[in-house]
């Protein structure tokens, strides 16, 4: 489900595009994009963790690999919902 979510306040517009099948992450992601413009704070998100942080990156010379996600082609500042931090990485 291709989805996308707009806000305008003042003159500045926000814009935000984001893939996915999942109704439940769709309304969190639009609810904390609503906040973020509203200046308001989240409390219930998680951190991003960073393709290049997570236990399941593969590194490669330009692209690397996630492990967990049938080898799908990533960069190290990607980032999905199957990360997990590297032990030892903070």
């Amino acid at each position: 489900m291709a989805t996308s979510w707009k806000s305008q306040q003042g003159k500045g517009e926000y814009s935000l595009q984001f893939e996915t099948d999942d109704k439940e992450k769709y309304k969190l992601v639009e609810k904390a994009a609503q906040m973020a413009v509203d200046g308001k704070t989240v409390s219930d998100v998680v951190e991003v963790v960073r393709c290049k942080d997570c236990k399941y990156y593969m590194d490669g010379t330009v692209i690397g690999l996630c492990l967990e996600t049938t080898q799908k082609k990533v960069l190290a500042t990607d980032f999905c919902s199957y990360g997990i931090r590297k032990e030892g990485e903070k």
